[in-house]
This record gives C-alpha cells, sequence and structure tokens, in this order.
C-alpha cells in the first residue's frame, strides 16, 4: 500500500493518493505536493505497533524523497496510523514527526524554476518568487565563480510568507529569528549522522525594508553556505563558516569593506578589543552584528595576505582534518600561511585596531 502511495506522489495522480487513504483521512494536502517537482519518493517501516484493535496499526516509517534540484535524498520521519477494512490497508493519518515541518506542512506551494535556481513559495505569489530566482541565479553564479563547481548546480530557496511559517519550518521561535533574514539549513530531518540538501529559508517580511544590494549580499552569503555544504563539518569554527559568507556576500556589493564591519570597528573604538577569535557560543549571543563582522574582518585578513584560493584551501583542509576544531584549525593554518593561531589572532588584532 505504501509503495502505492509512492507511485502516486512521483506520477501526481491524486486518485491514485486517494484511494490508499480512508475518507477524510487526516494527510498531507496532495495538490502541495504535487507543486513540488518530486522525483523520487519512498517509504521505508521502521516498526509497526499493533493495537488491541486488530484492525488498526501505528507504523513509523522513513520517507526518502528528492526534488529535481537535488544530488541526494532527504530523509524524514513519518507516523503514520492504518486502519484494515474491506478494502485492505489503508491511511487514517500521516504526518510529519519531530519538531521541525515540511514546506507541504506549512501552506500551499508555488514553485519557479529559475536558469539554476528553484524556488519554493508557501503562501507567495508567482511574481515575487520570480524576483527571488532572478536574484538567486545570478548570485549563484557569483557563489561559483568564487567557491568552484563541485556544489549542487540548482540551489533551492524557500520563500515562507511569515516569519512563523519560517520558524516552523526551522523547529524554532519566531523571537529567535528577529534580526535574521534568511537561515541556509540541512534538510535530513532523519538520519542526523547523514547530509540531506541544503536549503535556504527567507524571512520575508524581514526582507522586505532591505534594499535590493542588501538582499543580494544576503542570499550570496546564504548560497555560499549551500556551496560549502559538504566542504564543513562539526569541527570548522563558526568564525571560518560565517566569515567567509560574510567575505563572499559582500563581494562585488559596491558596499565599501569599512561600512560592512561598521560594528567591530566601532565596538573597537569604544575600548572592546577582542583577544581570541570569536567562539561558537558567540554566535548565539546578543552581539550577534559585532561577532559576524569581527569574522569577516579575520576572513578579509586571509584574503589580503594569502589570496581567495588560500582562503579557500585552508577551507577544506579543516574540513578534511581528523582531530578536534581547534587542532584542525591549527595544522590547516600552519599548511596555508606557516603560523598557527597565536600568530594569526595577533595579527587578526591588529588588523581591529588598524581599520
Amino acid at each position: 500500500m505504501l509503495a502505492s502511495r509512492s507511485v502516486a506522489v512521483r506520477t501526481d495522480v491524486e486518485t491514485d493518493w486517494t484511494r490508499t487513504q480512508v475518507s477524510g483521512a487526516d494527510v498531507p494536502i496532495f495538490a502541495r505536493l504535487a507543486a513540488l517537482p518530486i522525483t523520487s519518493w519512498s517509504y521505508r517501516i521502521t516498526s509497526i505497533v499493533p493495537s488491541r484493535d486488530s484492525n488498526l496499526v501505528a507504523v513509523t516509517a522513513v520517507v526518502a524523497y528528492r526534488l529535481d534540484a537535488d544530488a541526494v535524498d532527504d530523509l524524514v520521519d513519518e507516523r503514520i496510523t492504518l486502519r484494515h477494512d474491506r478494502v485492505g490497508w489503508r491511511v487514517v493519518s500521516e504526518h510529519t514527526h519531530g519538531a521541525r515541518m515540511l514546506p507541504w506542512d506549512l501552506g500551499d506551494l508555488t514553485v519557479i524554476h529559475g536558469r539554476r535556481a528553484l524556488v519554493i513559495g508557501i503562501d507567495i505569489g508567482a511574481a515575487t518568487l520570480r524576483e527571488y530566482a532572478t536574484l538567486a541565479d545570478r548570485v549563484a553564479d557569483d557563489v561559483t565563480a568564487f567557491w568552484g563547481s563541485d556544489w549542487v548546480h540548482s540551489p533551492v530557496v524557500i520563500v515562507p510568507g511569515s516569519t512563523s511559517q519560517m520558524a516552523g519550518g526551522l523547529a524554532r521561535t519566531t523571537g529567535s529569528l528577529a534580526g535574521l533574514g534568511a537561515v541556509t539549513v540541512d534538510m535530513n530531518i532523519s538520519g542526523p549522522n547523514s547530509r540531506g540538501s541544503e536549503r535556504v529559508w527567507t524571512n520575508t517580511p524581514a526582507l522586505t525594508g532591505l534594499s535590493a544590494v542588501g538582499r543580494e549580499i544576503l542570499l550570496r552569503h546564504e548560497l555560499l553556505h549551500e556551496a560549502t555544504g559538504s566542504a564543513s563539518t562539526a569541527a570548522t569554527p563558526l568564525w571560518l563558516e560565517e566569515g567567509l559568507a560574510e567575505y563572499i556576500g559582500y563581494l562585488g556589493s559596491g558596499v565599501s569593506f569599512l561600512v560592512s564591519v561598521g560594528d567591530a570597528v566601532a565596538d573597537v573604538r569604544a575600548g572592546h578589543l577582542p583577544t581570541v577569535l570569536p567562539t561558537d557560543s558567540a554566535f548565539s549571543g546578543s552581539r550577534l552584528a559585532i561577532v559576524y563582522e569581527s569574522s569577516h574582518v579575520a576572513v578579509d585578513l586571509l584574503v589580503r595576505d594569502y589570496g581567495q584560493a588560500a582562503v579557500i584551501r585552508f577551507y577544506r583542509l579543516v574540513a578534511a582534518g581528523t582531530g578536534t576544531s581547534s587542532a584542525n584549525v591549527e595544522s590547516a593554518l600552519y599548511a596555508v600561511t606557516g603560523q598557527g593561531v597565536a600568530a594569526f589572532t595577533s595579527a587578526w588584532r591588529t588588523r581591529l585596531q588598524s581599520l
């Protein structure tokens, strides 16, 4: 029965989907699934829990699905209730299990294919989504020119109509998204030890207050995260991840470097010269803009002294390391620059002072 349900999703045949469920079943709205360019969809049952009613069972399953822009499957845990009647086993309810919700859980979907990008709108009109697709196509080319071509060639941008929808997709509170224009996440909700597809979720209401240049900087920043997804590990420090994204975000934007790091410079002028590179915990604190900009200064310093290619090599070496984050950074920094973290930190502090 679940195999038949999979075929219905892949072929966009609603009657086949409906045939596998009871009347009034509490399940995803088929039109939302049909709006997506789904090329594969399959269920893998992980447990079956019978009830006192022999005609009723609860099933846990992993759904593996892929969009036409994806190079790998995304995995989603589901809870499915089934009832046996004269027709056979049929679905009573089917829901994503866990705190994060999928786009089809959140609203009506509209999909726009750009030249490279795939844009998925949630309760958003096609005209707005076409603007996002045009912008995503352009900045994707910029990211490829900087990072290289070994990343997904069809980035996916999800544009929800509200911040609460974005919060549902990320399993975060709306308050935690204040001040954030977009977030890039791995969509592998099941199987935390494997990587899925990277998606950019926009905080659409917040972006309405940005200029066209501001939106371009933001989206280029996020697509750099998509590009580096497979080259990032838990050992990659956030100052390097976010500093590199900030660097490429502003690259070619026309915004001067001093303006782009203005909050960090003002903080140093106020007497707050940092003694260490930003820690990962600092990226969840109250001085977020200063932390991001200080990281930008660190990556810009590496580019100024050693070039863009050296910074990209440094990033990849850190990810390829087999030790702790600090050990990987130390080793990679020596390999690329001939100096360790202590010397680089001193040079970074001097750069902040000079700015």
